[in-house]
């Protein structure tokens, strides 16, 4: 009796979360290298289906750099993990992309996903969910953005 229907109609009115505005926003490069260190959000993104292409060899490049200012980890883990916040800027750079690591360009189906993995800055990213922490706590961030097409 207790899960029978009612003909009882109360409407309500409610609040509408399903629209927000960003507290930051970014430009999306035309891709990014990542260090040989960032392996397991190499493995990450391939298993989310994210094109990345092998680095032929040591080359220099026009990129950018995240320089890390300050970073902080939340004061709980949060399934499994304690989720990180870094805080910086992009630094133009000319510098040398070691061999082994891999490009990821942007113009890909799913470009977009990998740009919000692999912003520093995003809130759903490999740096707030600690896929990063290793290089990170060595103050160093190990995704590199490119700016211009190789």
């Amino acid at each position: 009796m207790i899960l029978s229907r009612r003909d009882v109609r109360t409407p309500t009115r409610m609040f509408e979360y399903g629209t927000f505005e960003p507290a930051e926003t970014a430009t999306a490069p035309v891709g990014y290298y990542l260090l040989p260190s960032a392996a397991e959000a190499i493995e990450r993104l391939e298993a989310h289906g994210v094109g990345v292409e092998p680095s032929s060899g040591a080359r220099q490049a026009p990129i950018e750099r995240f320089r890390i200012d300050s970073t902080s980890g939340a004061p709980r883990p949060f399934q499994g993990r304690v989720e990180r916040t870094v805080w910086g800027s992009w630094v133009p750079v000319t510098e040398d992309v070691p061999a082994g690591a891999v490009y990821v360009p942007l113009d890909q189906p799913l470009g977009r996903l990998a740009f919000s993995l692999l912003e520093p800055r995003s809130d759903d990213g490999f740096v707030a969910w600690a896929i990063l922490d290793s290089d990170i706590e060595r103050g160093v961030m190990p995704v590199l953005r490119v700016t211009r097409p190789r």
